[in-house]
Formats: structure tokens, C-alpha cells, sequence
């Protein structure tokens, strides 16, 4: 029982304002006692900003989609408060770091008009947040040490692993799913700005984004603590889906509905229940439902997204959506991301003959649904350090750069 005066949990609300959408986790946090937050409520809303910074050329995010990205924070902040929420922090991520005007708008609209606790966020700061999340998420019994996580938006992605006593290892990817889209698109010869699709996709095209995104990690080092643990993964991927020993690790990776590890998940259930042999017509007459698997559908492997991407890059849009895929439009280039960064981190597997690989088998990786890195949030203090427990508005100072 907590002492006279002092409150035993408090009502959170974290948002994460990423680059391709915006997260709202309403939760019940202990304050004494330990024990992980009670989620009240949690919602994603897409709102493409760095689709619509890449489609415009500027620099800038657009006026309009802004404005949306403002009413659907306000929205959620009136819920919020609905729900009991005394306490607000926000981060906001990767595409306000590169627009000329992200700063602008993340002070003067959301924290000076909304009165929203918020900051733009380090690349760093991202990747902790998304382990802690993944380590909230990951199956029973793994510990956050045996833990790589892997978390991925519209304009960058994270690989990170903890190193115990509160330190952390990120790779941090400078690409996301808009930006691999608009790579496509650029490569082709086509028009983001128009509106314009990559699909269908032909085996030319995807080997060239393949090259293209090769090159732009390939000279982006891993970090040394990193690489072992994902060594340890890849050992972890050997044994077999779920199977865990003392010096492993598992990669668990992190997001929404519409995040790319999500559409892997579903692009391999599907392409599994397809017979390989005239693949592409047998693909036709089965649906995402009939393809949905329970546990081993969330586990996937570089080898098992390629085989996707070659089921699936001859498809329309049109068929895309058919079959149930969020975004169709960004299906086959999500993976594309997808395979090349495992593969660029050395999680892709190989024969040994040069590849980078050491011969061991391709490490498996489990998606783990989530709201964003909202979930990560709420076990970091200083994020919430500066607001008083009996606050009923959604102001403080920020999580600034200098706290990570």
C-alpha cells in the first residue's frame, strides 16, 4: 500500500511521432511496487510526412499534411485526458531531424499550441526506446541482454542491442520505408510527386534497388558490442524458430500494422502456402487469410523475404490490395529494405564463399506487434521526470537531446 499522500501509479500518455505515423499509448505505470504499465489504450494513424517531404523535393513537409499530423495529436490528447492522463511525453523522429521545417512545427505547434511535453529525438535515443519496447514484447523467459531490436519507419531504422548497466549499441540505418520507395520510383524513372507506383515491379528493378540500398549501408560500421549479439542470433536462427541457449540472442523486431516487418510477416505466411513451382499463378488463387499462420508466422528469415519478393513483384497494386496487404503500394520496396539490411548486417546467412557471412545459417527474426516505441517509453524516466503527478495538462520540459 503506498504511504499517506503518495500516489501507488499515475496515468501516462507517450506519443510517438514517427515518420510515417503517429502512436498513442495510454497507460496505468506504477510507481511503487515495479510491475510493467497497464494499457489502457493504444491507436496508430498513418500520416505519411516523409513520403510527402521526399514527393515534394523542398526540404519541407508539406502545410496540409502537417495540419493533419496536428489534429490527430490534439485528437488524441483530448482522449487521453478522457482516459485519466495526468502525465504527456512525445518524441518525435527521424523526418524532423531532416526537414528544414520540422523543428518549426514540433516547437511551435505542438509544444507551444498543443502544450505538448515533446522532442526531437537522436537516432540513438530511437533505438533504446524501440529494445526497451521489444524487450516489454519478447516471448517469455528472454531477458532484455538476450534481446536485438530491430525497429523500422518511413524515413530510418534501428538495430540495438543492450549492454547492461543502462548503456546501448545502435546501428543506426539512415533509410526507411519512404525513403526505399522513393529510390524505386527514382530508379525507374518515375514520379513520387505524381503519385505514381513501382508496381508491378520487374526482377530488374528490384536488383537494382537491392544495389542501390547495398551501397548506401554498406559503409555504415556495426558496432562491435552489436555484432557479437547478432552473431549470437544467428546461432540462435540455426537451432530453430524460438529455441533459446545461454549465449544467444534473438532479434525481435518492432512495429504497427503497416511497418515492414509486418508486411514480411504476412508476404511469408503467404508465400508459403503457395507451390513454389509456377509460384506466381498459384499465388493468384490464395488470399492472406488462407496464408495467416499462427507462431511460425511470425518468424522470418533474409531467405524467406527474397522468396516473397519474388512471389510478389509481379503483382499490381490492385492485387496487392486484394490479398490484404497494407499499402500495396510500398509492399515489394519495404521488403527490398528488409532483405538487403538483414543481409547488410550479417544476419543474412551464406555458404561462406565471400559473402560476408561465415557459412552460418540466416538468423530468424520474430516479429513483435507494437504501437510504435510507445511501449519503451514509459521505463524511461527522464522523459517524464519534470512533470508533477497531479498535473491535468500535457505541458513540461522536453526530453532533450543532452538527456540520452
Amino acid at each position: 500500500m503506498a504511504a499517506p499522500g503518495l500516489r501507488s501509479a499515475v496515468v501516462r500518455a507517450a506519443f510517438d511521432i514517427g515518420s510515417g505515423a503517429t502512436k498513442l499509448c495510454v497507460a496505468r505505470v506504477p510507481l511503487i511496487g515495479g510491475g510493467g504499465p497497464e494499457v489502457l489504450h493504444e491507436e496508430e494513424v498513418n500520416i505519411l510526412l516523409r513520403e510527402d517531404l521526399a514527393a515534394r523535393g523542398d526540404g519541407r513537409i508539406g502545410a496540409a499534411v502537417l495540419a493533419t499530423c496536428a489534429e490527430e495529436i490534439a485528437r488524441m490528447q483530448a482522449l487521453a485526458r478522457g482516459l485519466g492522463a495526468t502525465q504527456y511525453a512525445a518524441v518525435a523522429t527521424a523526418v524532423f531531424r531532416e526537414a528544414s521545417n520540422g523543428n518549426a512545427f514540433v516547437q511551435g505547434v505542438l509544444r507551444a499550441e498543443l502544450g505538448l511535453n515533446v522532442a526531437i529525438v537522436s537516432q540513438e535515443l530511437e533505438g533504446e526506446l524501440g529494445h526497451r519496447t521489444a524487450a516489454a514484447l519478447a516471448p517469455a523467459g528472454v531477458p532484455p541482454q538476450a534481446i536485438v531490436s530491430y525497429d523500422s519507419g518511413g524515413g530510418s531504422f534501428q538495430v540495438t542491442c543492450s549492454l547492461g548497466g543502462g548503456g546501448y549499441e545502435c546501428f543506426e540505418g539512415p533509410m526507411g520505408s519512404s525513403n526505399s520507395l522513393a529510390l524505386m520510383l527514382e530508379l525507374q524513372g518515375r514520379d513520387l510527386g505524381a503519385g505514381d507506383t513501382p508496381n508491378p515491379a520487374s526482377a530488374a528493378d528490384v536488383g537494382v534497388l537491392r544495389q542501390a540500398i547495398a551501397a548506401r549501408l554498406a559503409a555504415l560500421p556495426v558496432p562491435a558490442g552489436l555484432a557479437a549479439k547478432l552473431e549470437m542470433a544467428g546461432a540462435a536462427g540455426a537451432a530453430g524458430a524460438g529455441r533459446q541457449g545461454e549465449e544467444e540472442c534473438i532479434v525481435c523486431a518492432i512495429g504497427g500494422d503497416t511497418c515492414m516487418f509486418n508486411t514480411a510477416r504476412i508476404a511469408v505466411a503467404f508465400t508459403r502456402a503457395v507451390p513454389m513451382a509456377g509460384a506466381v499463378a498459384a499465388a493468384a488463387a490464395v488470399t492472406v487469410a488462407e496464408a495467416e499462420a499462427e507462431e511460425a508466422a511470425l518468424w522470418f528469415s533474409a531467405d524467406d523475404v527474397a522468396a516473397a519478393i519474388d512471389v510478389l513483384r509481379g503483382s499490381t497494386d490492385a492485387e496487392l490490395e486484394g490479398k490484404g496487404f497494407p499499402q500495396p503500394y510500398m509492399v515489394v520496396t519495404k521488403l527490398v529494405l528488409l532483405e538487403v539490411a538483414l543481409r547488410g548486417l550479417g544476419m543474412g546467412g551464406g555458404s561462406g564463399d565471400g559473402d560476408g557471412n561465415g557459412g552460418r545459417a540466416a538468423t530468424r527474426v520474430r516479429y513483435c506487434a507494437s504501437t510504435g516505441s510507445t511501449l519503451g517509453m514509459f521505463s524511461v524516466p527522464r522523459l517524464w521526470e519534470a512533470q508533477s503527478q497531479s498535473q491535468a495538462s500535457p505541458s513540461g520540459r522536453s526530453a532533450s537531446e543532452n538527456d540520452t
